[in-house]
């Protein structure tokens, strides 16, 4: 089985590393400093946080050339709005480049429970390659071919889940949440058109699919500053939560620039940036003119 480096910059990635060596693949990882063992393999997974990627794909593309294929974790846009996959290209001499995403929980990988991502690229041996070295009997990894809706989907994931923690701190109960939910899925889908994407990515893995596992995730910081929200309090903006809040203001000037129609998650970045409270974000879509299902 080919080698995968995988740069470990959050849980997930030392998690997703720690299920793959168990499974028997041979794994060269680490974090940022410990490029040089990672740059050993041709199959590169980066798994970091936005704001941190730009200096990491760097830092990284010194040791590599253009043979390598590569793909990333990062939820989220980067902090001058670029997608990740734009800001690895810029950044290294990579240019086959793919998005891994999807419900992969730290707590599954950990615990070697059954479960799967999608991996996308515009290139195919990107996909393929990658699919075979990660799936093991523990992950399956499915093959995409719309990297801008796997990656845009896996961005607004966290934007969502805030939306579901806001339904249960505001007990809204279980069918406004899941009109929240699938409102939520189906902007998505046409903010992925708009930007060239597959709006049918929306409902996949990377998109539908984590929504509902992080959703009923009540610990997850999305989840609970969702809750918190819902109360009234204000969100600081430290780790996971400055990266959400970051997106966040992507997200609007994305929706604002391509003048989709997408009032719930609107909404959501508009509460994150604590521009409005839960409640009367509440009232104020509930009030909108009525659309087409």
């Amino acid at each position: 089985m080919t080698p995968v480096g995988i740069v470990t910059g959050t849980p997930l990635g030392r998690a997703l590393a720690t299920r793959l060596r168990s499974d028997g693949r041979e794994i060269f990882s680490g974090g940022e400093d410990a490029l040089a063992e990672v740059a050993r393999a041709r199959l590169i997974v980066i798994d970091a946080e936005p704001s941190q990627l730009r200096s990491i794909a760097r830092a990284l593309g010194d040791l590599l050339d253009g043979d390598r294929l590569l793909a990333h974790t990062v939820r989220g846009l980067t902090p001058d709005g670029a997608g990740p996959i734009e800001a690895i290209r810029q950044e290294t001499p990579v240019l086959r480049i793919g998005v891994l995403a999807g419900p992969i929980a730290i707590a599954d990988l950990d615990a070697g429970r059954p479960t799967a991502a999608v991996i996308a690229s515009r290139h195919p041996e990107v996909v393929d390659e990658l699919a075979v070295a990660l799936s093991t009997p523990h992950l399956r990894v499915y093959r995409g071919r719309d990297p801008v809706g796997v990656e845009l989907a896996s961005a607004l994931d966290d934007l969502i889940t805030v939306g579901c923690g806001l339904a249960e701190g505001l007990a809204l109960g279980a069918p406004a949440r899941a009109v929240m939910m699938v409102r939520c899925v189906r902007e998505l889908g046409r903010l992925i058109g708009a930007l060239g994407g597959d709006p049918a990515t929306a409902v996949g893995l990377a998109g539908l699919g984590d929504v509902l596992v992080q959703g009923a995730d009540s610990e997850s910081e999305p989840f609970l500053a969702g809750l918190a929200l819902a109360h009234g309090k204000k969100l600081s903006p430290t780790g996971r939560l400055a990266e959400l809040l970051s997106t966040a203001s992507r997200v609007r000037a994305l929706v604002g620039r391509h003048r989709v129609s997408a009032h719930v998650l609107d909404g959501i970045a508009r509460l994150v940036a604590g521009e409005t409270a839960g409640a009367e974000l509440v009232t104020r879509l509930m009030t909108l003119p009525v659309l087409d299902e």
